[in-house]
């Protein structure tokens, strides 16, 4: 038996936490219009790759048939809101600052193993 394509996305915007209300604007959809995509078994894979870039997702993993374009894979930003004190949805800035408290974190670890030792 075969996926429901609009079902499954529909609960992996769910899960991920995008608002529809918030996600129609970006693709320039009515909030209506998505729950009839989200209402169609074969959801065609123009839409949901449309919808995979709105919200930086790669759906080729959730169906291996769809065909693969250039989204980072698996890099997951649902919303624009502040999360975490981060705001922003570019994946790049993101990592960069990732990359920032990493090294913030390494170089207090290395300051208070210099403070254990003099002891």
């Amino acid at each position: 038996m075969s996926i429901h394509r609009g079902q499954f996305v529909k609960n992996k915007l769910d899960e991920i936490g995008v608002k529809i209300s918030k996600l129609a604007p970006k693709l320039d959809y009515s909030r209506g219009h998505l729950y009839k995509f989200f209402d169609m078994h074969d959801l065609p894979y123009k839409v949901i790759y449309k919808i995979g870039e709105a919200i930086n997702y790669d759906f080729s993993f959730d169906f291996p048939d769809m065909p693969v374009k250039s989204i980072e894979k698996n890099i997951v930003v649902a919303e624009e809101e502040e999360v975490y004190g981060v705001n922003t949805t570019n994946v790049y800035e993101l990592k960069k600052a990732v990359i920032l408290w990493r090294d913030r974190y390494y170089a207090l670890l290395e300051e208070y193993s210099k403070l254990l030792e003099n002891k």
